[in-house]
This record gives structure tokens, C-alpha cells and sequence, in this order.
């Protein structure tokens, strides 16, 4: 025991010796025990999945004594520089793979004596190492993927397949069906026409999917789904979410249980990779689009060995990709392969509503120019307040405090922004609205007052508390130097985090437009900052519209909106749709 603990302070030293700082030198001994450093002699580009300065990088591989002599040296930066674009580019962008054309372009930056000779040469030696998979799309264009992306989207692919091969609808599920839907008018709910064609084809159909925008009635479908299958004798029917607050949401909507997909596959925070099995009759999927395509995989991979399972998945294809790599959702719809039923009549607002209206122009790219077709604007419901950055943070506090001059609360009110830090962004918002109307000496120190609203960033199943849960600071604990304990009430449930876990937990009165999916507010005040062009899209600014239930107010420059407006998304690159329409290149592929 004493051997393997000065053999691991041995091999620490030697690590923090390369420049690599202590936190990410214990994570690599914890993941590839003391062999570390013969791992890094021989795949020096495991080093890229820890460190994201490719320059130091760069210089281990050149200390590095098992590289004999200048060319095995720069194969291994090259080998380096592939698997640190590939971790950048689906990291940052979501994408699945890269282009091989442009993998090389980008290669170029980071390499001195490059040639296409050695490229070509690492490439082979990286697909038999099973590092990466290369590819071609239907241009014939060749497609470098991350060897797990592109083992998802195969085992997706044949899932998906298998699953709308196994079994079909017969006449008589039709007629139980159709019997169903006729009685369900009966009740408290009555279904619109397009409500009850995508009951229909989720009862009947082994996966489907529905699609709809804010207000389109999913939740209402959701309840009449779970209802539809009961009757047809299904009782084993699980409703999950990506994010807490959605599946609470779902949960207090439709009545049904309800949790988050990283709960129900046993994925605990540490990043386990192996899931459980799933028994079920029926999985629900809702607010699919947050879904990156690896957690789907897993999610799949749980439930396969389910005789006659049935899969819905439910979401909005218009709203913010995923954080994590892969588009699933849209690929899934654009492969034809699964029935959709798109909800397209609004029934959460009122159908003259500006909020809805105008979400749906900015999907078609249409602006604020003051023309009867452009987007209008109408005091207490939608309107637009055109200031410079300079002063915005002034301008929102200043309609913060007409809001709540009118007897309003501030817990009705949602301050959104793009980015987390800079100007303008949720950091520097929160603590300016905090000073406004929550103020108290020594924030800076202590961070969190009472009757600050606060957001779950961090799910907490003991405490069963979930990432996007909000709730309000009841009772504060202070030393002299720091905050020990906050308490916070969740809808009438006192919750107590201590140490760090406060870590768990962040202040909201202003948040970011990807933290507000699958959320909702009253009143939502959307920063527009001409400095923040560069990452503000179509999709981003119609998600922030369609968080607002009555009002929403804008806040920035015009011309920015207008012109983001004009901007859609960039595609993230996938072949998940082609995989699901022709199949598989065929490979060796372990059981997950």
C-alpha cells in the first residue's frame, strides 16, 4: 500500500514537472492509474482530453523520452493537434465530426513542418487505433468523427430501425385506439384535431415523435398519451426530462411521476458511462432536443431489451441545439424514418397573442421594421426599449422598478442574457439588480441574501433537488469570513445547502436564455447587446420570446435584433439521418 502511494506521489511530481497543475495531474492518475506516464510516451494525445492549451501540449510531447528523433516527434503533435481539434470542435460547436478538408486547414495552424503525406499517415494510424472513424457524406466528401460519436449514431441508427421493424399496429389497436380518443372528449380536456393525431400516432406507433412551439398544447398531449396508453392496459409508463425543472413541470401538468434522464439511467455526476437497465412499457421523452446524442444513445441502449416498447419523444425542433455534441431531434425528424406530428395551433395563449405571434416571424426571419408584416410591438405585452450597451443594465433595472411599482413581484420577472460573464452578461446583470433591490454591505463576501432567487445549476438527488429548479433564499448561515449554509424554499420545501454545496445553487434574477428552456415567466426582459452579436442567433432570440407568458420587453440595440434575426444557426455537423435512411458503414462495434 505504501509502494503504490509514493509510487503515485512518483508519478504526480513528475506530471506537475510537465506543467500540468495538480487538480488535472490527480483526475489523469484517477482515470489511467500510475501507467500515465507510459501512456503518454505512447498516445501523447490523451493529453488533449485533459488539457486544452495545445502549445503545452506541444512542449511535453517534445520532452517527452520516448519519442526517438524529430519525425516520430511530429507525428505525434500531428496526432495531437487531430484529436485536439476534434475535441474543440464538438465541444464548442456540437458537432459529431469534421470535415476532413477542414481538420486539415486546421492542422496547419498548429503544426510547423506540416505536410499532406504525414496528415494522411496519422489519420490511418489513429482509425486503427479505433481513436477516430473517417467517413463519407452523401457528397462523397470524407467525414473525421471521434471513434464514440460515431458508435452512437451507428447504435442509434439501428435501434431506431430495429425498433419500427419489431412490431406494427394491428386493426384491432386502431379500433382501441380510436374508441380512446372518442371517450377523452368526455372529460375536463378536450383535444384539438391536431392534439388527437399525435395521441393516435404515439399509441399506435413503436417510436414517434411531436413537435410543437410554445403554446402548442405538448404538456395537454403528454397527459392524454399517458392516459391513452393506461387504458390500452400499458402500466409500466416512465415521463422523463433533461432537466429537473422540466420534468417537474411535466410532473405537476399531467399528474404523472416524473424525472430527470440522468436519474433514471443511474448516471451519477462523476461522469459513469455505464447505464442501467431500463424496465418499461412505455418511455416519454420530454423537451428531447436538450438531449446530446450520446445521452440518447444511452437512453436507447437501456430500454432495447423491452418487448413491445413504445418511445415518444416530444419537444420544439425550433428551439437551442443541445449543449452537448449532436442534433438529434432534427436529425431524427429529417430522416423520415419516425412518424412526427407537428402541433401547429396555439392554445396556451390567446391565438391573437403578440408573444406567439411574433416568435413564430422571428423563425421566418422576419424584423422589427415597423411595417404591418414585421414584428409589432404594444405596451404591457411587447415591446422594445432601443438603448446602447452603455445602458442597458440602467435601462433594464429602470423598468424592473416600474414592474414592481405597479404592485408587481420580482419573482414574476426573468432577466435573460446570452452569455454568462462580460459586459452585459448574467454575472455582472444579477449583481447590479441584487444591489438594486436585494442590497445588503458585504454581497461580495457573502454572496447569497435573503429573498434572492436562486437557480439548481447542479442536480442533487439526495436533496432531491434538480439542474434548473428555482426557488427563493429563506434563511442565510454567516461566518465571519464566508456563508456556511443557505436555505432555500422550492415551492414550500425548505432546502438546506451547506459548504460546498452551495456550489449547487447560483442567483437569478437574471440567468441565460439556455438555462430558461423548458421554463417559464410572466414577465421576460431579453438583453439585445450589438457586443454580443457574434453568438446571438434566430433560434436563441425566439427561445427567450417563448419563455414570456404575458409580457415580454427587449432591451439592446434594433439593429442587432434585426440583423441576428436574419441569422439562422449554424447546421451542426451530423450524419445521424443518413445513418437512419442507408444504414451503416460496418464495423466492429463492443456492446455499451
Amino acid at each position: 500500500m505504501r509502494d503504490s502511494k509514493d509510487d503515485e506521489s512518483r508519478v504526480k511530481k513528475k506530471l506537475i514537472e510537465f506543467k500540468i497543475d495538480e487538480e488535472t495531474a490527480e483526475k489523469m492518475i484517477r482515470d489511467y492509474g500510475n501507467n500515465v506516464l507510459k501512456l503518454i510516451e505512447d498516445k501523447p494525445y490523451v493529453l488533449c482530453h485533459y488539457i486544452t492549451e495545445f502549445e503545452l501540449i506541444k512542449e511535453i510531447i517534445k520532452k517527452n523520452k520516448g519519442c526517438k528523433g524529430k519525425e516520430e516527434s511530429s507525428r505525434k503533435i500531428v496526432a495531437a493537434a487531430i484529436i485536439h481539434i476534434l475535441e474543440t470542435m464538438t465541444a464548442l460547436e456540437g458537432h459529431t465530426f469534421i470535415y476532413r478538408d477542414e481538420l486539415v486547414y486546421k492542422a496547419m495552424e498548429y503544426v510547423e513542418e506540416f505536410n499532406q503525406e504525414l496528415m494522411h499517415s496519422v489519420l490511418e494510424h489513429l482509425e486503427l487505433r479505433e481513436e477516430i472513424v473517417i467517413d463519407e457524406d452523401a457528397e462523397k466528401r470524407e467525414c473525421v468523427y471521434p471513434a464514440n460519436f460515431y458508435k452512437a449514431e451507428v447504435h442509434v441508427a439501428n435501434i431506431v430501425r430495429y425498433l419500427m421493424r419489431k412490431h406494427k399496429a394491428d386493426n384491432k389497436a386502431l379500433e382501441k385506439v380510436k374508441e380512446f380518443l372518442v371517450n377523452y372528449k368526455c372529460v375536463d380536456i378536450t383535444l384539438k384535431e391536431g392534439q388527437q393525431e399525435a395521441v393516435k400516432v404515439a399509441l399506435l406507433s413503436p417510436i414517434s415523435i411531436i413537435s410543437g412551439g410554445a403554446g402548442s398544447g405538448k404538456t395537454t398531449v403528454i397527459k392524454a398519451i399517458f392516459d391513452g396508453f393506461r387504458y390500452l392496459g400499458q402500466t409500466n409508463i416512465k415521463l422523463v426530462s433533461f432537466t429537473g425543472k422540466a420534468a417537474e413541470r411535466a410532473s405537476a401538468i399531467t399528474g404523472m411521476e416524473a424525472t430527470t434522464i440522468h436519474r433514471l439511467l443511474g448516471l451519477s455526476e462523476e461522469g459513469r458511462k455505464k447505464v442501467d437497465s431500463i424496465k418499461s412499457d412505455v418511455i416519454i421523452v420530454d423537451e428531447v432536443g436538450m438531449l446530446g446524442l450520446e445521452l440518447f444513445n444511452m437512453l436507447l441502449q437501456s430500454v432495447n431489451e423491452n418487448k413491445n416498447l413504445k418511445i415518444v419523444l416530444v419537444g420544439d425542433e425550433n428551439q437551442l441545439p443541445s449543449i452537448a455534441p449532436g442534433n438529434v431531434l432534427k436529425d431524427l425528424i429529417k430522416s423520415g424514418v419516425i412518424p412526427v406530428v407537428h402541433l401547429t395551433e396555439i392554445v396556451r395563449q390567446d391565438k391573437d397573442s403578440l408573444i406567439i405571434s411574433n416568435a413564430n416571424k422571428v423563425l421566418r426571419g422576419i424584423r422589427l421594421d415597423g411595417s404591418k408584416a414585421g414584428l409589432r410591438l404594444k405596451k404591457g405585452e411587447f415591446e422594445f426599449i432601443e438603448v446602447d450597451s452603455e445602458r442597458i443594465k440602467d435601462n433594464v433595472i429602470n423598468v424592473m422598478d416600474k414592474l414592481l411599482d405597479k404592485e408587481g413581484s420580482i419573482y414574476d420577472i426573468q432577466v435573460m442574457s446570452p452569455i454568462k460573464g462580460r459586459n452585459n452578461g448574467v454575472e455582472e446583470l444579477n449583481r447590479e439588480i441584487a444591489e438594486r433591490f436585494n442590497y445588503f454591505q458585504e454581497r461580495e463576501v457573502y454572496k447569497f441574501g435573503v429573498l434572492d432567487p436562486v437557480i439548481v445549476i447542479r442536480n442533487n438527488y439526495k436533496k432531491k433537488v434538480f439542474n434548473g429548479q428555482r426557488g427563493i433564499v429563506i434563511r442565510v448561515e454567516r461566518n465571519i469570513i464566508r456563508t456556511e449554509a443557505v436555505t432555500v424554499d422550492f415551492d414550500r420545501r425548505e432546502v438546506t445547502f451547506k459548504n460546498n454545496e452551495l456550489d449547487d445553487i447560483e442567483i437569478a434574477y437574471a440567468t441565460s436564455v439556455h438555462k430558461m428552456q423548458g421554463s417559464e415567466a410572466k414577465t421576460v426582459i431579453i438583453v439585445v447587446d450589438k457586443e454580443q452579436s457574434r453568438i446571438l442567433t434566430r433560434e436563441l432570440i425566439y427561445v427567450a420570446i417563448t419563455r414570456g407568458v404575458q409580457r415580454v420587453i427587449v432591451v439592446g440595440d434594433k439593429a442587432t435584433f434585426n440583423e441576428v434575426i436574419k441569422k439562422a444557426g449554424k447546421e451542426r455537423y451530423s450524419m445521424l439521418s443518413e445513418k437512419l435512411v442507408k444504414g451503416n458503414k460496418v464495423i466492429r462495434i463492443e456492446p455499451a
